[in-house]
């Protein structure tokens, strides 16, 4: 009798420390999620060309992993985590792979470019920076699907975050429109750029609080009223953030909603007349001028090139990639010329065609699905593409709400307007879309009752 009392006192003991560290690793995620809603809406800042979010991420990368290693525990995933892992894995491996085979090419590499642009490092530096984005995705989302309060003020700092770098830039854009005072909020042409971002990174990124808000109202987070607004300020924020990709996304959403959701007539309605109004945005805004530049360029990039090689905006980004990406996919259509080669092959005479080499370390084409077509080739393109949208159809197959399905969308139509697969917040958004639908239940005192069980 006596004999068993210290078994249970260790018994209790131990219960005890573990509860105890489940809760601090339960408050490992509140910082992390807090840390991801806030930093993500600047993006340019960065130590040593490394994001410090993604720093972060790996630091509690490290952190789980000891921990886990420590209590002599195991990662457990509901199924569809662990699919969407695995397919997330499939591509790694066959990126890293393809970017072996490229190693055959020519590179043409300047003498000041670091470390992690050299052949094959960038590979493993992007792949990284993926690992990084996916393990950190998997890790809210389940934690999201088993406590419900989790999910909520993570929804919730990510909308304030948000808001907070749309109000900044908004009163950044009102004191120089009527007092020509210079404020943070804007970048170069009064573009709207919130917390030290860019026009285009931050139109996209404010489109993914947009739908991550309309998702927060289905879960009874947010009043219509608030929803309504918020997403009518955001929206004018995206407009004056002169983003051509974050209109194209929210045009490709609003096509994709209608093909789903609305019988055949209503369909082609809103498809046409979505098409329609983009294109008079483009035009009241002047970025069809735009556009149509970057043609104009590509058309005669051999001519202008030789006459301004210094000039970025000539020899570099969309009109250089115009000219380059299509010669390069005639090259390499399969294989492609390895995942972010494109500024260290560029130069290559075959490509180049007697156009200047400009020794541009960190040029790219940003030319959307153009970019991953001519680094990955189209069968992995494709591979990819499949990997990035099986979640959200999977979602829709099972009855979720649009908004939710819309922000697991948001991943592979940011990349299809020309935004980066390494940006953080669309996949911050996936982590709260399926933390929103796969929840369970909570394990945690305190915690919200929990939901249905059933999916």
């Amino acid at each position: 009798m006596l004999s068993g009392l210290p078994t249970r006192a260790m018994q209790a003991e131990g219960i005890h420390r573990r509860w105890s560290w489940e809760w601090l690793a339960r408050g490992n995620f509140y910082v992390l999620a807090f840390l991801s809603a806030w930093l993500c809406v600047s993006s340019q800042v960065k130590f040593a060309e490394v994001q410090l979010l993604e720093i972060i991420y790996a630091l509690d990368g490290f952190l789980i992993v000891a921990w886990l290693l420590f209590h002599h525990d195991r990662i457990r995933l509901l199924r569809p985590l662990f699919n969407i892992g695995l397919r997330w894995f499939v591509f790694l491996v066959l990126a890293v792979v393809l970017a072996l085979v490229a190693l055959q090419h020519d590179f043409y590499v300047s003498e000041n470019v670091s470390i992690l642009k050299q052949p094959f490092v960038v590979t493993m530096s992007r792949s990284g920076e993926l690992v990084l984005d996916i393990g950190v995705m998997l890790a809210l989302a389940s934690q999201f699907i088993e406590d419900r309060r989790l999910c909520r003020f993570a929804t919730m700092q990510f909308y304030w975050a948000g808001m907070a770098g749309c109000v900044y830039g908004f009163i950044s854009f009102l004191g120089w429109t009527f007092f020509h005072v210079a404020m943070g909020g804007l970048g170069p042409g009064a573009r709207i750029d919130g917390f030290n971002n860019e026009g285009g990174p931050f139109g996209v990124y404010a489109v993914t609080v947009i739908c991550a808000t309309a998702a927060a109202e289905t879960q009874g987070w947010m009043s219509k009223t608030q929803m309504r607004l918020s997403i009518g300020f955001m929206f004018f924020c995206v407009i004056e953030s002169l983003s051509k990709s974050a209109l194209i996304e929210v045009a490709l959403l609003i096509v994709i909603i209608a093909l789903l959701r609305m019988s055949a007539v209503k369909s082609i309605s809103v498809v046409l007349a979505t098409v329609a109004g983009t294109f008079i945005l483009f035009s009241a805004l002047g970025l069809t001028d735009r556009v149509t530049a970057y043609f104009t360029i590509a058309d005669s990039y051999e001519v202008i090139s030789q006459t301004r090689p210094k000039d970025g905006n000539f020899v570099l980004g969309r009109a250089a990639g115009i000219f380059l990406a299509p010669r390069m996919i005639a090259a390499h259509p399969l294989a492609g010329i390895g995942w972010g080669n494109y500024p260290i092959v560029r130069d290559d005479p075959q490509y180049r065609r007697g156009s200047p080499a400009v020794n541009a370390a960190l040029d790219a084409p940003t030319l959307g699905p153009i970019d991953y077509i001519v680094e990955l080739g189209l069968p992995l393109f494709c591979y990819l593409t499949w990997v990035q949208i099986v979640p959200a159809f999977t979602l829709l197959r099972k009855g979720a709400p649009t908004a939710i399905v819309c922000l697991v969308l948001l991943l592979p139509i940011s990349i299809w307007s020309g935004a980066h697969l390494n940006f953080t917040y669309p996949w911050i958004g996936v982590a709260l879309a399926l933390g929103m639908f796969y929840f369970q239940g909570d394990r945690y005192p305190g915690s919200m009752s929990p939901a249905s069980t059933s999916r």
